[in-house]
């Protein structure tokens, strides 16, 4: 498995060579620092991604608020699904389950 580093490294490497990365490549790397408990960096990629011009989906979403909930970051999980369903973005059972997880 790929370290959450590796993906930073990654995006910034795909932006050098000129290959913007996409919603895909963001919620992958939003994945890894989700699995790593690195909730401020999944934050700051989904920032970073609606700067770029990118409109994050469920999936980057549900990643993003599967970090806080490994956070323990139980109101940004909440305010997360807020934002989700605020841009028309029906929430799934995972999402549902990260977020009774931030607030167990």
């Amino acid at each position: 498995m790929a370290h959450w580093t590796e993906a930073l490294r990654l995006l910034k490497e795909m932006r050098q060579k000129g290959v913007p990365p996409n919603v895909f490549n963001y919620s992958c790397a939003i994945n890894r620092c989700a699995k790593s408990g690195k909730w401020r960096c999944a934050l700051d990629l989904l920032e970073e991604m609606r700067r770029c011009g990118l409109v994050p989906n469920e999936i980057t979403y549900s990643s993003v608020i599967h970090a806080c909930a490994k956070g323990d970051e139980w109101q940004r999980a909440l305010n997360l699904l807020d934002a989700m369903r605020r841009r028309g973005l029906v929430p799934n059972r995972n999402t549902y389950s990260s977020v009774i997880n931030a607030c167990a």
